[in-house]
């Protein structure tokens, strides 16, 4: 499988040595930095493709190290290194990033790449290097179909990543040496992107209609379950937005870098159409629920937005604002069905969600030390912050439980027939809040503590039985404010 030295092997970047696209990863980062962005890209294009790579590059900084690299290739490129081979990488992507790429991998003797006079794709590329090496007078691997042009004058192909059809058209024009597949993304893959288990979340929509009891009234249980769907569209399409904005920070993470977008097993643009798509269903749906829930909903999307852009970096702020998120669906769910949500529905939601919040800022933290790291990059906490999250996330875990207590103390026998049978549920959210807590200072807990519940047997059963004390003190219907 080894080569002759004299004949140089030409490496592509984008979806060939990495599996990203420089040019796409340069847009988020632009537009994290600057939102205007947006609405320059078609003037820049239109000034051509180079002008637009280079306005990008120029707007962002990307972290080379923690690139998605096609590790397989880029073992086969380093033992074509140690055999003294010529390698050199010929992209289209601008020169910031493709020298910078280069300096750090240290394999390439040169680099040839997108600047302020060409873009380098596609028949230019292949005009650049016949110009250079001449017909057959080099090898290429690319991952394109219009790789074609290159390969018709390559001697040999070596093709990463490709599609079916990207690799007949290679054998087509040239010897195709070797073939680097890599399976597609599956439909769970894209469910797991758009955070489909989050969904889970959403069931707090349901809320304000059961502690009202007026889960037998359809058309109120018609309209939870749109704004249910509505909110978990519009939730999915967030989700997809942070995470294309915080790749550099995933990619840092031992356990996010494995993310669809950040290992780039899904790419940028198909993650862009992804959001866009999700944001236009969620709107269409809106003409279905009361105005009021549109409103509830644009202030959840505001609020995510100047999260992912700026509010995740400030420590204490990040989680609060969580919180605020998770018990927005309450809100949401209490305005699709037009009934007043009480203060202590609020109050116990917003101390439960700050203690969950507070778990992941935890989970981060012991990660962080069993990485020997110091600092969570791209978040405001560093190791020595742990015990203080610790401990105010137990309070607050403790408070929602007091709220809950106070609760049922208030309660008469209008609402349930048996209201001492909730009393019951006290010890068991004690005992659920403690356990998480207890998990996570020993380094057991996922980061996500909401997937870790949705997967935990010990969680599973608390709900168990506390919706049977919930049905056992649940004999009444009348008809008033909700919890």
């Amino acid at each position: 499988m080894s080569q002759k030295p004299n004949i140089p092997l030409c490496v592509d970047l984008d979806g060939t040595l990495i599996r990203s696209d420089i040019m796409l990863e340069s847009f988020v980062r632009a537009f994290k930095r600057h939102l205007y962005i947006v609405f320059m890209v078609p003037f820049w294009l239109m000034q051509g493709k180079q002008h637009l790579k280079r306005e990008l590059a120029n707007r962002s900084e990307i972290d080379v190290e923690n690139l998605p690299y096609d590790y397989e290739f880029l073992e086969y490129l380093k033992a074509q290194f140690g055999e003294k081979r010529e390698l050199v990488l010929v992209t289209g992507s601008y020169k910031k990033y493709a020298e910078k790429i280069a300096d750090y991998l240290g394999i390439f003797s040169g680099v040839v790449s997108t600047d302020d006079a060409v873009n380098l794709t596609g028949r230019n590329k292949a005009e650049y290097l016949e110009k250079t090496y001449g017909k057959r007078n080099f090898d290429y691997a690319g991952n394109e179909a219009k790789d074609g042009h290159i390969w018709e004058i390559s001697r040999k192909a070596i093709v990463v990543n490709a599609k079916p059809g990207t690799i007949e058209i290679a054998k087509k024009s040239c010897e195709v040496e070797l073939i680097f597949d890599r399976k597609t993304a599956s439909i769970k893959k894209y469910l797991k992107a758009i955070r489909i288990h989050q969904w889970t979340k959403n069931a707090l929509i349901f809320v304000p209609l059961l502690a009202s009891h007026e889960f037998s009234q359809t058309p109120l249980v018609i309209s939870a379950l749109l704004a249910f769907v509505c909110f978990g569209l519009c939730a999915s399409a967030t989700y997809v937005v942070n995470d294309l904005l915080d790749l550099d920070a995933d990619r840092a993470n031992s356990y996010k870098k494995k993310r669809a977008f950040a290992s780039g097993d899904i790419s940028i643009l198909h993650g862009l159409m992804i959001a866009f798509l999700l944001f236009v269903l969620s709107m269409i749906m809106l003409f279905f629920i009361p105005w009021k829930f549109a409103v509830v909903l644009a202030i959840y999307i505001g609020t995510t937005l100047i999260y992912s852009f700026k509010l995740k970096t400030l420590p204490m702020v990040d989680v609060i604002v969580l919180a605020g998120l998770f018990t927005s669906r309450v809100v949401a769910g209490a305005a699709a069905c037009k009934i007043s949500p009480s203060f202590w529905l609020l109050a116990f939601s917003v101390f439960v969600f700050l203690s969950l919040a507070l778990v992941k800022r935890a989970s981060e933290l012991i990660n962080l030390i069993n990485s020997k790291k110091e600092q969570a990059k791209g978040r405001g906490y560093s190791v020595s912050d742990l015990t203080i999250v610790n401990s105010m996330g137990t309070a607050s875990g403790y408070l929602a439980v007091l709220v809950f207590a106070l609760y049922i103390n208030s309660l008469d026998e209008k609402l349930y027939k048996n209201p001492g049978m909730l009393w019951f549920i006290c010890p068991l959210i004690l005992f659920w809040i403690s356990r998480i807590w207890l998990i996570t200072a020993r380094g057991n807990m996922h980061e996500d503590p909401i997937v870790f519940a949705i997967k935990d047997k010990g969680s599973w059963v608390v709900a168990l039985i506390s919706a049977l004390f919930l049905a056992l003190a649940n004999q009444s219907y009348i008809q008033i404010q909700a919890l």
